[in-house]
């Protein structure tokens, strides 16, 4: 069972919550209220919004980067003054979407600014097989509106670094790849092996993703030149100060390796997230033997069909909303 710490009860809550919401098709907004495409300029407003419902949320970067990948599936509620009180995203490929980033204002819900929100997002979906991550206590819920398939659970990992303990851990597991900070040139090979994971390019998230974050990445390369696995921190704001995002490597070795590498990067103290597959054992593994716990927990649920990802690859996920893996 999950630990459940005070960002997965403020989570639990306020989502709980925004499940009471009717989700009935309309665009009638009571006291005339609008839904409109997310823009740059809304992210601050919409960052508070999110992170005053749950505690946390992403940096401004990478926000900035996610509403960019999702042009077209991010919306904003807006109530008669102009302030914003609802968000809501959903990225897509030709025959998959991944959505999440629900949230409206506790005092504007029932007023037609969540079912204008889900109706925006349904039609940038359209007949593609949808997938969200469900928190436990909704999978029912969801079920009843179409996600009827389900996939992985997701562990959502919390870890306060503390150098002095990190140096006590027991030795990393043999492991002959050789970790190397992330540079520009080493993009085209690094996007390669990632679209081998998500089974499909995100160089419109990855690209400009990386390239925010240079110098907080870090690659594992067997032999010259082979890439084996990478990592990203990017800051957060609120509860935690560090999303590790991804972390991958094709073996649990690697994860290891890398994981050790840019922990050691952050300072004392730092409250760091991660969210990954509860399937692979030797990940969770790792993570309990460096002295992270389970956050919470969700379910990955899909309205056609389950995807095949190489989730023992999958230490931590790019982005668990707009991403998929």
């Amino acid at each position: 069972m999950a630990l459940l710490s005070s960002a997965a009860r403020l989570a639990g809550r306020n989502l709980r919550n925004v499940a009471r919401m009717s989700l009935v098709a309309t665009s009638q907004i009571v006291g005339g209220g609008t839904v409109r495409p997310t823009t740059e300029a809304d992210l601050p407003a919409v960052g508070k919004l999110w992170q005053d419902q749950f505690g946390f949320e992403n940096g401004m970067e990478t926000m900035k980067i996610m509403i960019d990948y999702c042009k077209g599936g991010t919306f904003v509620g807006l109530n008669e003054q102009g302030d914003h009180v609802g968000f809501i995203t959903a990225s897509r490929t030709d025959t998959q979407s991944m959505g999440g980033h629900f949230i409206v204002q506790s005092d504007y819900r029932g007023t037609g600014v969540g079912d204008e929100l889900f109706r925006r997002r349904g039609e940038f979906i359209g007949d593609r097989n949808f997938g969200v991550n469900s928190v436990m206590y909704r999978v029912n819920a969801n079920r009843r509106l179409g996600f009827t398939v389900s996939s992985f659970t997701v562990n959502l990992m919390e870890h306060h670094v503390d150098h002095a303990k990190m140096a006590t851990r027991p030795p990393l597991p043999s492991c002959s790849a050789t970790i190397q900070p992330y540079t520009d040139d080493m993009y085209d090979d690094v996007s390669a092996y990632d679209a081998q994971i998500a089974g499909h390019p995100r160089d419109g998230f990855l690209k400009p993703y990386l390239a925010a974050h240079v110098n907080r990445s870090y690659v594992a390369i067997e032999g010259q030149s082979k890439i084996v696995g990478y990592t990203t921190i990017t800051p957060m704001t609120g509860l935690f100060s560090f999303g590790l995002f991804p972390l991958y490597g094709d073996d649990a070795a690697i994860q290891s390796k890398l994981l050790r590498t840019i922990v050691a990067d952050l300072p004392d103290g730092a409250a760091v997230v991660a969210g990954g597959a509860a399937t692979n054992n030797r990940a969770f593994e790792m993570y309990t033997a460096h002295g992270w716990i389970v956050e919470m927990q969700a379910l990955r649920i899909y309205t056609k069909h389950d995807r095949d990802f190489p989730l023992k690859k999958v230490g931590s996920v790019l982005h668990l909303d707009v991403c998929g893996i």
